[in-house]
């Protein structure tokens, strides 16, 4: 008779990614007793060798057994179970395009989790002690959005100063202050655009000097990145192409805004000029680089041109001017004028262009006459800009004038 050699198994094979692993030893031989070791030496015949169950394993494991029936032994058998952990990027489920780091003394890693927004694993903080921390970054190049999952379990500061225990969000080394979490909450969901470069997103887990609650940590899961689509190019024209060349390149483009040909005019080096501004252009809430794509789709492209602004209109542009008052009337010559200007996009003042600004105004010493020899070109300096883009100048009519001065602007 012929004892058959165990065999060592797990529901999973010969390798395992969770925290731990159930192992298994079987023998065909009906009524054989089978020895094992798990540091892979040989296993002696003696109780203290015996197998009687499965063996719960947390790393990996080499296992050496033997199976006996009465004075019948089996071959040895040797079988290595391995622990092959996942990678944040793989718990993360990002793909490509992020690069994770973590660290601190105790660093975030993957957790089993059933809770998981996507899978069954997430990456959790490290475990901690008070006055510590412990952190996980994703770096992105390039414009797009950043999306994740994120929740705690951990103390709540009831009066909301946030100075115990917490996680803490920042991009770029500056902390998103009403992303703050504390105590018991749910997954919660947060999105960052970015416009391009190198950006980085960081979930730090603080503890304070004392104290903790809960299961004492945060999670992350579901990192997201989605490029931007790269934006179809406003059409290239040499720098001597003829007018029909200009607006044949212009018309091909699919302009919204039908003043954008005229704005051109057919001038290539006023067409370069727009194409340049084009690409630099923030968009229409000013928080993303528009690309020469949302310049074409823009209804109101060449408005934000000729005004010089940093970004597109949503709305047709309007002007307000208020606030003037002389600065010196005494003076013959040198009357000073300062005006507010403010140029909106519905409700939302836009910085524009001073000296775009500065071109819509016009001077004279006799109200009766602005295209005669009494019309005067004014000197128009930024004295400042407000927070709401109200932009504010200092006008200077002309020499030459008497004691009083006009000024409008330009129909």
């Amino acid at each position: 008779m012929e004892v058959a050699t165990p065999v060592v198994s797990t529901s999973g094979g010969s390798v395992f990614r969770q925290d731990s692993c159930e192992v298994t030893i079987s023998c065909a031989t009906e009524g054989a007793a089978i020895y094992y070791t798990d540091d892979g030496s040989t296993p002696k015949r003696n109780d203290d060798y015996l197998y009687t169950g499965p063996i719960t394993i947390a790393d990996t494991t080499t296992f050496k057994a033997i199976a006996v029936y009465g004075s019948l032994r089996s071959d040895y058998v040797t079988a290595t179970i391995t622990k092959q952990g996942l990678t944040i990027e793989e718990a993360l489920d990002a793909g490509e395009g992020v690069v994770f780091a973590t660290g601190a003394a105790i660093p975030w890693k993957p957790f089993l989790d059933s809770t998981a927004k996507v899978g069954d694993v997430t990456v959790r903080s490290g475990a901690i002690g008070d006055r510590a921390n412990t952190w996980l970054s994703a770096t992105v190049e390039g414009a797009g959005t950043m999306s994740f999952w994120c929740k705690t379990s951990c103390e709540h500061d009831e009066d909301n100063m946030f100075t115990w225990d917490r996680l803490m969000i920042y991009t770029n080394d500056v902390e998103i202050a009403e992303w703050r979490m504390d105590g018991e909450t749910d997954w919660t969901e947060r999105a960052l655009s970015f416009d391009g470069g190198t950006n980085t997103v960081k979930w730090v887990y603080y503890k304070d000097r004392t104290g903790a609650d809960g299961e004492d940590c945060a999670w992350v899961d579901a990192v997201t990145w989605t490029p931007s689509e790269a934006a179809d190019p406003i059409p290239a024209v040499a720098v001597d192409a003829d007018a029909a060349t200009v607006n044949a390149a212009v018309d091909g483009a699919g302009f919204v805004d039908a003043a954008v040909k005229v704005t051109i005019g057919g001038s290539a080096a006023e067409y370069n000029k727009f194409k340049t501004w084009a690409a630099g252009v923030k968009g229409a809430t000013g928080d993303a680089l528009a690309g020469e794509a949302a310049v074409v789709a823009n209804a109101h492209a060449a408005a934000a041109y000729l005004l010089g602004a940093e970004r597109l209109f949503e709305n047709e542009p309007t002007v307000e001017i208020g606030e003037l008052a002389i600065v010196d009337g005494e003076s013959a010559g040198t009357t000073a004028m300062t005006v507010a200007v403010t140029v909106k996009d519905g409700e939302s003042a836009v910085a524009v262009s001073a000296a775009k600004v500065a071109a819509m105004f016009e001077a004279t010493g006799d109200l009766g006459d602005w295209s005669g020899t009494a019309k005067l070109t004014p000197t128009v300096t930024v004295s400042g800009t407000d927070s709401n883009g109200k932009m504010t100048f200092n006008i200077l009519p002309g020499v030459g004038l008497g004691t009083r001065a006009f000024l409008r602007i330009k129909r």
